[in-house]
């Protein structure tokens, strides 16, 4: 700082230092450039999102319908059980001919020649293979309807759905289409009779694993789900929160809880499927569990990381606090500042754990802050501070973290 002597009152005046560029406008363009990549990034992001979102749902949601044709199936008696032992023998309605049954009684709605084989071959190739075993549990669950004609609704065959969905090109050849010109006939004279039909596809959410896509369902998977959900909630949390506990706080650090972590963080790492793997190899194969939720999920409760991040900076910043108020994170604020010079108010705004919400306190800080004269300033405000405050002073001082004067 120079000094310059008043040519008329002979008073000595202290320039000012020369404004230095600390680079404010590169900073504040920088912000706006990050800040314009950002909202960059999300709007891409969600574009992304949107058009992924609509082909999945524009594809799938007829998924939610499934095609089903109503036939009156005559349950006879001679197909079903003809030597009239169910009574003693009931496997012998598990083992009956429900095929037959379905062919009959679309050969009949369809009025098709019985003797033209290709014809009662495509016929029933319009049915699902499932539907035969649902005439077998329609007989078991209620024998008095063999000899009875009753009306079934059945599935159609995937191929057949599709093609009354419009996913089929129905315009192409037909040597290049899964449906021939002779069903496509059939479909539209079942459709017009009102026996082909669209309905809610319950078996989407009952039915599980097939590999007949008409007959396929999420059951089982959804089961699954909640089984593994539940136990993770019972089994894989405590043990993970309780495992995270004691390597955080009781136990002793030394190799052996460090190569724990170390395996944990690479543990952590490996996909899914890893674990999957891992728990068919040992807990079905080797130690033979059973094909439940628990044989699936308990190589995932060793995969969780109980060495958790967000356990460690919590209880880490709990403990400081605790120990001593002064490192806690609550700012601190003056309760009474008069007679305090204000140096000590700047010593106090730059203090980096103080913060001074009067007027004009941003003003102070950055004086504080300035490198060429914070080590005088600090030393100024102490001095002056101590010649100014006496012990009747209700707001004292106290020398805090790296040397600074602060209020408290």
């Amino acid at each position: 700082m120079t000094d310059i002597v008043s040519p008329t009152s002979g008073v000595t005046v202290s320039k000012a230092p020369a404004r230095r560029d600390i680079g404010i406008k590169r900073r504040y363009a920088a912000e706006r450039r990050f800040q314009a990549y950002g909202i960059a990034a999300i709007t891409f992001g969600l574009v992304f999102l949107f058009i992924l979102l609509w082909t999945v749902i524009g594809k799938g949601y007829t998924a939610f319908q499934q095609t089903a044709i109503t036939l009156p199936i005559e349950f006879v008696e001679k197909t079903i059980d003809p030597d009239n032992k169910r009574a003693t023998d009931p496997s012998v309605l598990i083992a009956a001919n429900y095929p037959v049954l379905l062919r009959d009684s679309i050969v009949k709605q369809l009025n098709i020649n019985a003797s033209s084989r290709p014809d009662v071959r495509d016929a029933s190739a319009m049915l699902s293979k499932s539907a035969p075993i649902q005439l077998r549990d329609m007989v078991i669950a209620d024998p008095s309807i063999i000899g009875k004609t009753v009306n079934v609704t059945v599935l159609a065959d995937a191929n057949v759905d599709s093609a009354n969905k419009a996913q089929i090109d129905l315009s192409v050849d037909e040597k290049n289409r899964k449906v021939n010109d002779k069903q496509v006939g059939w479909m539209n004279e079942l459709k017009a009779s009102g026996a082909l039909h669209k309905q809610f596809n319950t078996g989407l959410f009952v039915n599980g694993n097939s590999s007949r896509p008409e007959a396929a369902g999420l059951g089982v998977a959804l089961i699954g789900s909640l089984y593994l959900m539940l136990i993770v909630l019972v089994l894989a949390l405590p043990i993970g929160v309780a495992a995270s506990i004691y390597l955080e706080e009781f136990a002793p650090k030394n190799k052996l809880t460090d190569l724990i972590e170390v395996n944990i963080n690479n543990l952590a790492a490996v996909p899914s499927i890893v674990y999957g793997l891992l728990g068919l190899s040992v807990f079905i194969n080797f130690i033979g569990l059973p094909r439940l939720g628990l044989a699936g999920r308990r190589p995932g409760a060793d995969a969780d990381d109980p060495a958790d991040d967000h356990h460690r900076d919590a209880c880490g910043t709990a403990r400081r606090a605790a120990v001593d108020p002064r490192r806690s994170a609550r700012p601190w604020r003056f309760e009474d500042a008069d007679g305090v010079p204000p140096c000590a108010a700047a010593c106090h705004a730059g203090h980096p754990d103080r913060h001074d919400h009067r007027p004009g306190a941003r003003a102070r800080r950055n004086r504080a802050a300035a490198p060429d004269r914070h080590g005088r300033l600090r030393r100024q405000c102490a001095d002056d501070t101590a010649r100014s405050l006496d012990g009747s002073a209700r707001t004292g001082l106290y020398v805090g973290q790296r040397g600074r004067t602060c209020l408290r």
